[in-house]
């Protein structure tokens, strides 16, 4: 080891002192070496050939020579180009000797081959004009681009292009947004009813180039051409062919599901909202006269509504009033009063009618008739001489065959003589009688008897008895009650009923006069005198009724003589006694034939006229 070293020391002294020999710039035993490029102008050992002080740019160190890997050339300064698999070019003229990286051009691997650009050749160009290249350094085509692609890189399409060739246009993308160049589609949406993700056709149920008509009603859900919205498979019921948008004649809405209503003189509505531009038919509401106008009702509306409560209308379709009727009308329909109502805003109330029957609903007359009392055909009024709410009270007596008052029976014009007014159905006071014709006698004089009976609280005066005390007492009775039994001395005398005096005197003592003695205490011997003055008085009777009897038989003859002197007075200048058949007659002689006496003779009207002239007499 110890001698390797001083081996290296003695060469290393031998070369200097050569180098004190060796002009700048050279080095070596002769000297014969040039030195390499030395950094900043400064020299190369003489003896070795290294530059101290390091090498110019991109020489390679210690002799600075050989340029660095990656570059060439006599100063070095020129750079390989990209030699394939990361190998150096040739450090003299800068060939790549084992090729290029992909897409650069051989042998120097510097610029890329036609058709690609950039510092690593690896961008494609773009889509340049009629073939020509693009620039390969900045990729751009001088000659400009094909159609369609966007200068100066002609790499992607014109705004509205799209695709490897930028042939396809856009869609209609929203809000004016441009496609994806390279597949269409619209990264914002598309414009309203075009169909997603290429907004180029429309969507479903939409046609036309703008894609804003809609497509009609066609049939079980299919939809229109999208170019000129026809319905290929026909259309929905009550739409119109080939283009189902309107209704046939007749119907109108958006799905010509609804019948036009009644246009006048047969016109057609407007397909669209229904109207009637020509108006409706007589009491159908314009404009689409479907239905009535308010107080109509019914498929035709002819039918007029019915008394519907504060002004509301009737159902139009079936006449009913939802809110019931105005008062004393029937419902459903308020067209008839109640029952117990009539008259054409329901307002009057039938009469009385018979066993709970109602009137007539037009006119309020009672069919069946009316109650007791109450006055035809209205059955409203009580009869002449009834009142009351139900007719049940009897008029009093009125004046003059005048009538009570209807409602509270009060005779307006007066009462009959002794009534009471004003209802003229009690006596007077003092009087008392169905016709207050009596006149009250009781015992006290200051008390009112019963307007009825005319039955006295304190009885009868002495000498009247019976209901009302209007009977004498009983012959032969007399004093209160009729309890004193006369006692005359003729016993066929009847006594004073008030006070049981007799003309004739008296049979008992003074003291039976003043004082009446009740039948129920009269002795056997009194009840014989009664009867002894009862057969005395058939006596008496009987004698009158004959001297009565004997004076009238006297009196007809002398009647009767008197009528026969007169008929021979008469006839004597007629015919003489012997041979005068008027004497016959007189006499009783004279004989009709077959005893038929002639009618109308002379002396039977003769006679008759003097008998019945007798007989007056009598």
């Amino acid at each position: 080891m110890c001698f390797v070293v001083c081996l290296l020391m003695i060469m290393h002294a031998m070369s200097v002192i050569a180098a004190q020999d060796c002009v700048d710039g050279y080095y070596g035993g002769n000297c014969s070496q040039q030195c390499g490029s030395c950094k900043d102008g400064t020299h190369c050992n003489k003896s070795n050939g290294e530059c101290p002080q390091g090498c110019k740019t991109n020489f390679q160190t210690p002799y600075c020579k050989d340029c660095e890997d990656g570059y060439y050339g006599g100063n070095c300064l020129q750079q390989c180009g990209s030699c394939k698999d990361g190998t150096h070019c040739n450090k003299s003229n800068g060939e790549c000797p084992q090729g290029c990286k992909t897409n650069f051009q051989t042998p120097y691997c510097k610029d890329c081959v036609d058709g690609y650009y950039g510092g690593n050749c690896s961008q494609q160009c773009g889509s340049c004009k009629d073939g020509t290249h693009c620039n390969k350094s900045n990729g751009e085509c001088p000659q400009g681009c094909k159609t369609n692609f966007q200068t100066p890189y002609c790499k992607d399409c014109e705004d509205g292009y799209y695709g490897g060739n930028c042939l396809q246009q856009c869609g209609s993308c929203k809000d004016g947004t441009r496609c994806n160049k390279s597949n269409g589609e619209c990264p914002q949406g598309c414009k309203t009813n075009f169909q997603t993700p290429y907004c180029k056709d429309c969507e479903d149920g939409y046609y036309g180039g703008n894609c804003l008509q809609q497509c009609g009603s066609c049939k079980d859900g299919t939809y229109c051409n999208k170019s000129n919205g026809e319905c290929p498979q026909g259309c929905k019921t009550n739409f119109q062919t080939p283009y189902c948008k309107d209704c046939e004649d007749g119907y109108y809405g958006g799905n010509c599901s609804q019948l036009c209503g009644s246009c006048k003189d047969g016109t057609r509505c407007n397909k669209s909202n229904g109207e009637c531009p020509q108006g409706c038919k007589t009491n159908f509401e314009a404009p689409h006269c479907k239905d009535c106008v308010d107080g109509y009702y019914g498929g035709n509306c002819s039918q007029q509504c019915g008394s519907c409560k504060d002004g509301t209308h009737c159902n139009k379709s079936n006449g009913e009033c939802p809110q019931g009727c105005k008062t004393n009308f029937q419902t459903p329909y308020c067209k008839g009063c109640e029952d117990g109502y009539y008259g054409g805003n329901c307002l009057q109330q039938c009469g009385s009618c018979k066993d709970g029957t109602y009137c007539n609903k037009s006119n309020g007359e009672c069919p069946q008739g009316c109650k007791t009392n109450f006055k035809a055909p209205h059955c409203k009024d009580c009869k002449d001489g009834y009142y009351g709410g139900n007719c049940l009270h009897q008029c009093g007596s009125c004046k003059d065959g005048t009538y009570c008052n209807k409602s509270n029976g009060e005779c307006p014009q007066g009462c009959k003589t002794n009534f009471k007014t004003p209802f003229c159905k009690v006596c007077k006071d003092g009087v008392f009688g169905t016709d207050c014709s009596k006149h009250c006698k009781c015992r006290n004089r200051t008390e009112t008897c019963d307007k009825v009976t005319g039955n006295c609280r304190s009885g009868c005066p002495a000498g009247i008895r019976g209901s009302g005390c209007q009977e004498e007492c009983a012959d032969y009775t007399y004093g209160f009650n009729c309890s004193g039994v006369c006692s005359c001395l003729n016993q066929c005398e009847v006594c004073e009923k008030m006070t049981g005096e007799c003309q004739t005197g008296y049979h008992t003592t003074t003291a039976e006069k003043s004082t009446a003695i009740p039948l129920k205490n009269e002795n056997i011997g009194h009840k014989t005198d009664v009867r002894f003055i009862v057969v005395c008085c058939l006596m008496v009777v009987l004698g009158v009724y004959s001297a009565a009897a004997t004076t009238l038989v006297f009196r007809l003859k002398r009647k009767n003589a008197k009528t026969q002197a007169e008929l021979e007075k008469q006839y004597m200048s007629l015919e003489t006694r012997g041979g005068s058949s008027v004497y016959d007659v007189i006499d009783g002689t004279h004989t009709y034939i077959n005893d038929v006496q002639p009618e109308n003779s002379v002396y039977e009207n003769t006679t008759r006229r003097v008998m019945k002239r007798d007989e007056h007499s009598l």
